[in-house]
């Protein structure tokens, strides 16, 4: 059959030639043949077409074909096609089969129109190799349908320069699968634009990668949702440079969860304006931790409200370092709950400024721990007023430091109840000064137990006035120290009583200043146990006091300590009654000093 009648046969005749007579065409008769003629060759029949056949073909022709006859083509026939004969309909694209499709070369790839490009399915678009991909224009991405984009694979995604992403719109990018943004790589997330991170699903922010928040533009975090940063997970969160962090808006930043704002690194949180922290919510600063509070300024502690300071965990109140506990006011401290106080490290404490402490109630001051007490200063116990001293417990006044006792002041001493008085340990009670002793009232003094009178040194002893040795009861007078007596101004032993261990431990001048009668009560037993030392002291005036028992009293080793201005005052009287060993104890310079009717009483 010749060229000339096959190019007049009918679609229908041509459908019924054998695949012999139409693969041994040549190519100027295919080029001869009419779009209707190509219809009619068979699918079988045009598979089997050779390259340089298929050659004779131009995009018409090929755009002519029926769906069986591009759904027939080989995939070599297909790789062979240049971009201009790849102008299939979208019709014809449709039918492309997953290896027709992957056999389309790149620079046909890159030459589809908008038009073919939407025609493609989901399983077409699945089915393009990595050289296809890489193909495609920027052009050609901006105009992928969702159904394309549900097609593009997580390797196809990974494959993608900055250059095709730029070419996404919002609107596709809201398309995306989680899957699909986790493929991204950090180059694509730089490049993304504020209008395209618009798009990104909450559901899509929660399946970000770390490495890609680590990699977001500051530029990019600031044009967030509240709603899209509702869905990044805390894991994302605790990814972010402090530069993105500090890129949230106010209102971004007040959005966060308290979960999101836990997962915050202590320089994360850093990060966040003053503004930013000042207006968090109680529910988020209840979230905060420790760390997150010893992050913070001084500035922006002390420009926290009250109520937010309240919201504070314990933990996070632990938090709260010197700087930070000085910037508190009085508003701030007086707003916290006893409990919140009581978490208040010691170091926090011992910064709180004086004009703080002083708007505290005394209930406040009550639930201080012992060892907060323990490092209050000197200027802030002065600061208190009588009734929040007064709130605190003897047990915790005992553990002030003694500069803190010293700053006591009289008022507030005069202030304590008995019970408060009761409790003070007997080392702070030998830090007081006289000024202190003495604003001691007869019921607080009435209130100090005898162990506590028994551990006071002779300085806290001297430090009482006689009336107050008035106050005093029996037992507590008894539990008084020896050595503590010794240094009482011996003014005041004749208007006190004490026992005869306690008398007996009085160093000779202030025997020598008790009283006639208290004299008349010096046991044998406390005047036999005199010291040499102390019998050096004695006076005259006490030496006549002596009953004759009492002088006998006295051993060999005290009369030859007495002085011989006290010996010679001694009455003729008492040297006769004088015992042998005593006389035999006298001294030489006793004996010289002695006058002759003393002497004539020997």
């Amino acid at each position: 059959m010749t060229m000339t009648s096959i190019t007049t046969l009918a679609p229908a005749a041509i459908s019924a030639l054998s695949t012999t007579i139409i693969t041994g065409l040549s190519t100027t008769d295919l080029e001869a043949l009419t779009t209707s003629q190509l219809e009619g060759i068979k699918p079988t029949a045009l598979a089997l077409l050779t390259t340089t056949q298929l050659d004779a073909l131009d995009s018409t022709d090929l755009r002519a074909l029926t769906n069986a006859q591009v759904a027939g083509l080989k995939t070599t026939q297909v790789a062979f096609l240049s971009s201009g004969q790849v102008q299939f309909t979208a019709s014809q694209l449709k039918v492309f089969q997953a290896g027709q499709v992957e056999a389309v070369s790149t620079t046909a790839i890159a030459g589809l129109t908008s038009s073919q490009m939407s025609a493609l399915s989901s399983a077409q678009m699945a089915s393009l190799t990595t050289s296809e991909i890489a193909a495609l224009t920027p052009t050609e991405v901006g105009e992928l349908s969702a159904i394309e984009i549900a097609g593009l694979t997580v390797a196809h995604i990974g494959l993608l320069t900055s250059d095709q992403l730029a070419g996404l719109s919002s609107s596709q990018l809201s398309h995306f699968a989680s899957t699909q943004f986790a493929a991204l790589g950090t180059d694509n997330i730089l490049a993304l634009t504020p209008d395209q991170i618009a798009g990104v699903s909450v559901h899509a922010m929660g399946d970000f990668l770390p490495a890609q928040f680590a990699a977001m533009a500051s530029t990019l975090m600031a044009e967030l949702s509240t709603t899209q940063i509702a869905g990044i997970s805390t894991r994302d969160f605790s990814a972010l440079t402090t530069t993105t962090i500090s890129a949230l808006s106010e209102t971004a930043v007040g959005s966060l969860s308290a979960a999101q704002l836990v997962s915050l690194q202590s320089s994360q949180f850093a990060a966040l304006s003053s503004s930013e922290i000042l207006n968090l919510s109680t529910v988020q600063l209840h979230a905060l931790a420790a760390s997150d509070i010893a992050a913070l300024s001084g500035d922006i502690i002390a420009a926290l409200a009250p109520t937010q300071l309240n919201s504070l965990s314990t933990l996070a109140v632990r938090g709260l370092n010197a700087t930070a506990a000085s910037a508190l006011g009085s508003d701030q401290l007086s707003g916290l709950s006893l409990v919140q106080l009581k978490a208040l490290s010691t170091t926090a404490v011992a910064a709180l400024t004086p004009s703080a402490l002083d708007g505290i109630t005394a209930t406040q001051v009550a639930g201080l721990m012992v060892t907060q007490v323990g490092v209050l200063t000197a200027s802030q116990v002065a600061e208190f007023d009588t009734g929040q001293l007064a709130s605190i417990s003897g047990a915790s006044l005992s553990g002030l430091t003694l500069t803190a006792i010293a700053a006591v002041s009289s008022d507030q001493l005069s202030a304590l109840s008995s019970t408060q008085v009761a409790g003070l340990s007997s080392r702070f009670l030998n830090a007081l000064n006289a000024t202190q002793w003495q604003a001691l009232t007869a019921s607080q003094l009435g209130a100090l137990s005898i162990r506590t009178m028994s551990a006071l040194t002779s300085t806290a002893v001297g430090n009482l006035t006689s009336s107050q040795f008035d106050d005093l009861a029996a037992t507590q007078m008894s539990a008084i120290g020896s050595a503590a007596l010794m240094g009482l101004d011996p003014d005041l032993l004749d208007t006190i009583s004490l026992n005869a261990t306690q008398l007996g431990n009085l160093s000779g001048a202030q025997l020598s200043a008790l009283s006639s009668t208290q004299i008349s009560t010096l046991s044998h037993a406390v005047l036999a146990a005199l010291k040499a030392t102390q019998a050096r002291q004695l006076s005259a005036t006490l030496l006549n006091e002596l009953s004759s028992t009492q002088l006998q009293s006295l051993s060999t080793t005290a009369i030859a300590a007495i002085s011989t201005t006290a010996i010679t005052d001694l009455s003729t009287t008492q040297i006769s009654e004088l015992t042998s060993h005593q006389e035999g104890a006298l001294t030489k310079t006793q004996l010289l000093a002695l006058t002759t009717d003393q002497i004539t009483m020997l």
